[in-house]
């Protein structure tokens, strides 16, 4: 007799003791009824952390996060965005390194503009690139996250590596887009009814995904 499950919540068909015999078949073992496949992406390596030059404990050893304690206003020329910048070393079997940035943006003016790029060893991830902007005041949270993926041929403008060996460095620049668009990073323009700018400290996290051996 097979077990059962039944309409009641109850199962029948297992005997006192365990198990009976003939439940389990190799072949449902093989077919992957019992067990999951390898192959399978999985979490090698994961962390997500404000950054306050906290110490992250990683498979490569620590990392220091910048400690980021102040508005940062844009000019009319690409700059760090503090805080965005981590040299990486993933595990072993890493083919996919999810980076992400989290940071509050703002106009300085009523029509504040900025564009933010990503780069990988100082090489623009062109496809990565997004602006922000109002007509009037924009004020928002952007999480920034891209997937640079490990094998295959190289591509810049995706980030894709044919290999990902040792520290490589990932960081994000941005730029106003003129005296008459003035933009900031890591404040809000208003806060709590008034027009009064608080400081909103910035996130930084990766995730490495690999196989199963």
């Amino acid at each position: 007799m097979g077990i059962q499950f039944n309409g009641s919540g109850t199962v029948s068909g297992i005997a006192v003791g365990g198990l009976p015999d003939g439940i389990i078949q190799t072949a449902d073992m093989a077919s992957g009824v019992l067990y999951q496949p390898t192959g399978s992406l999985r979490v090698l390596e994961q962390f997500l952390s404000p950054c306050d030059g906290s110490v992250i404990p990683l498979n490569q050893g620590n990392t220091t996060l910048d400690n980021v304690t102040s508005v940062q206003n844009l000019t009319s020329t690409n700059i760090l965005v503090s805080g965005s910048e981590i040299t990486y070393e993933p595990p072993a079997g890493t083919v996919q390194i999810i980076y992400e940035f989290v940071m509050h943006c703002s106009g300085s003016d009523a029509h504040g503009i900025g564009t933010v790029r990503t780069y990988l060893d100082s090489v623009h991830t062109t496809n990565a690139i997004f602006s922000f902007g109002a007509n009037s005041h924009f004020d928002s949270r952007i999480c920034h996250r891209w997937g640079f993926n490990i094998g295959g041929t190289q591509d810049n403008a995706s980030g894709r590596r044919p290999n990902w060996t040792g520290g490589r460095t990932i960081k994000m620049m941005a730029r106003e887009y003129g005296n008459s668009n003035e933009s900031r990073v890591h404040a809000t323009r208003y806060t709590d009814g008034g027009s009064t700018s608080s400081f909103v400290r910035p996130c930084i996290g990766i995730t490495a995904l690999g196989t199963d051996s």
